[in-house]
């Protein structure tokens, strides 16, 4: 070990024995007086049912805000619209049934500043349904924040409980909001429109079939611009779908929409937007990052919606997919069970894969010359597995190179022409139509195994 690494593990060991012995001295210097009894068993000072409780108000270092029921739902006294957290809601509420202490400190002090609680910073009063109420003032923390002072209205004695029912019972106002941003089934999506400022639209159509119980499921999902072809179903799955479905905020970043300018949503980087089978929609408007200390966040709001939130900076990673993550990447993964067929040509020399028969009953091969069935479809494999690595910029001029033929069953042809656009790639013309570029290598490669099998 280190002699660096030494001093450190040396100054933690002395900490933590500091924070005990300390914590020790505190309980030894507030134990009762000899004529006292010790009290073994914590003080129940405040009990009640969670539905006699009317009205909650906090004072935190923060703000003061009051909590009242109205039906069936509880708001913020002065601000009904502001949406809270039944769970939280929830929660704060259990802290309010009961106060318990561990130990009455003193009975009747004469300087409440040691406690903290002469100017306290945190208290609660909780009003009953019989308009009966009871006031807790926290003050200082003390024993390593473990135990934290406090008294009740009414009561001359100052208590020692548990630190954290403090906090428990004065949380903050933006804790207790409702933080969710909208919620969607991903198995229910059935559209999908990704949106960065100054590129095209990036729109998908799910793909539907049924499982063995006969339920509605996403097989896949197509493109529809701008391009028409099959999505990659893992990537939008990982990026999209699978985590974007449903979002919660970090917290309100502003209920003030005035100002979009200030959160870069009045001209949004970018968007996703999201319909389900049932035509339940929601747009997500992706604004400017921000930092409070170490912290980055990404402010974002719902398009038409009144508050703009703070969401985790990974949020955004969506918008940096290029179209072609997001599509499958063989030019045409032609299924062989369709195919009677494939004219391949290239270099001055053509080659003519035939399948014959059905079943287990086939035979292939290559220019009349009979092939076993293993090699033929590792080559047939290499035909169909090339993938596109680009977007074609340029339209191709002269002849192509190379060419690909599906003659399928149905009595269509399905053709791909490679010519060259640059050093290293080949534009893909697919039956006419020129989008993508692909790598000479994989094309030569692919008519190098053509070229062997059809020799052996």
């Amino acid at each position: 070990m280190s002699t660096k690494k030494l001093i450190v593990n040396i100054v933690i060991i002395v900490v933590v024995l500091a924070a005990v012995v300390g914590a020790l001295l505190w309980v030894n210097s507030y134990q009762p007086d000899s004529d006292e009894p010790v009290q073994d068993e914590s003080i129940s000072l405040f009990s009640t049912e969670r539905d006699s409780i009317a009205k909650i108000a906090v004072t935190n270092p923060d703000e003061s805000y009051t909590l009242v029921k109205e039906e069936d739902r509880w708001v913020v006294e002065g601000q009904p619209d502001l949406t809270l957290s039944e769970s939280r809601v929830d929660t704060l509420l259990t802290n309010c049934t009961s106060l318990d202490a561990d130990q009455k400190v003193e009975e009747s002090p004469d300087d409440l500043a040691v406690y903290g609680l002469s100017a306290p910073t945190r208290k609660t009063t909780i009003t009953l349904t019989d308009g009966t109420s009871m006031t807790v003032s926290f003050g200082n923390g003390v024993a390593a924040n473990t135990v934290r002072y406090f008294m009740v209205e009414g009561d001359p004695a100052v208590y020692a409980g548990s630190y954290y029912k403090g906090d428990n019972m004065t949380p903050t106002l933006a804790s207790l909001r409702d933080l969710q941003i909208y919620s969607m089934n991903a198995d229910s999506l059935r559209h999908i429109t990704l949106r960065v400022a100054g590129q095209p639209d990036i729109t998908f159509e799910a793909m539907t079939g049924a499982d063995e119980q006969g339920n509605e499921i996403i097989t896949g999902w197509n493109m529809t611009s701008p391009y028409q072809r099959e999505g990659d179903y893992e990537t939008i799955n990982t990026e999209i779908t699978g985590t974007m479905s449903e979002l919660t905020a970090d917290a309100v970043a502003s209920d003030d929409t005035s100002n979009l300018a200030a959160f870069g949503l009045d001209a949004p980087r970018g968007s996703l937007s999201l319909t389900d089978k049932d035509g339940a929609h929601v747009t997500l408007l992706i604004g400017a990052e921000g930092k409070q200390e170490d912290d980055t966040f990404v402010y974002v709001m719902l398009d038409g919606g009144d508050k703009v939130y703070q969401v985790g900076d990974d949020t955004d990673d969506f918008l940096s997919l290029a179209v072609t993550d997001l599509m499958t990447k063989f030019i045409k993964l032609q299924n062989i069970e369709e195919v009677n067929s494939v004219t391949v040509t290239g270099r001055g020399t053509q080659y003519e894969m035939t399948i014959s028969g059905e079943g287990d009953n086939q035979t292939y091969a290559i220019n009349g010359k009979s092939v076993e069935e293993s090699p033929f479809k590792a080559a047939y494999q290499d035909i169909i597995g090339i993938m596109l690595n680009g977007i074609c910029t340029v339209q191709p001029t002269g002849e192509p190179e190379y060419t690909v033929v599906y003659h399928k069953k149905d009595g269509t042809d399905v053709t791909i022409a490679f010519t060259s656009v640059a050093d290293r790639s080949y534009a893909a013309t697919l039956d006419g139509v020129t989008e993508f570029t692909v790598l000479k290598k994989d094309v030569t490669a692919m008519f190098d195994l053509l070229e062997r099998t059809a020799a052996e």
